[in-house]
């Protein structure tokens, strides 16, 4: 898959992120700490992302470094396990310092 489409997903998802409304949750996360936000459908797992990948800017890092990727975005309909790591190529690209990974 090429870099170019990875990157235009990740743009397109911080300038969404940046702008979409979010209703503030009492969610709290260890610092440190790796989560896999489950829950049933249409219940704010991914709005409980995009508050925390806001305040990550807030407080202690760059849009630069948020990686968010929408895998049901149509253009990653052939992501596949293998491409893992053009996506983390393309997170070194475009990170200022260490990436944050969100999906």
């Amino acid at each position: 898959m090429g870099h170019t489409i990875i990157k235009s997903v990740i743009a397109d998802m911080r300038a969404y992120i940046k702008t979409v409304s979010i209703i503030d949750r009492n969610v709290a996360f260890e610092e440190q700490a790796d989560y896999v936000v489950t829950g049933i459908r249409q219940c704010g797992k991914s709005f409980v992302l995009y508050k925390k990948a806001r305040d990550f800017v807030v407080f202690e890092a760059d849009w630069a470094d948020i990686i968010y990727v929408n895998f049901e975005d149509d253009r990653l309909a052939e992501f596949v396990k293998e491409v893992f790591s053009d996506l983390v190529e393309v997170a070194e690209e475009i990170s200022s310092h260490r990436p944050i990974y969100f999906g």
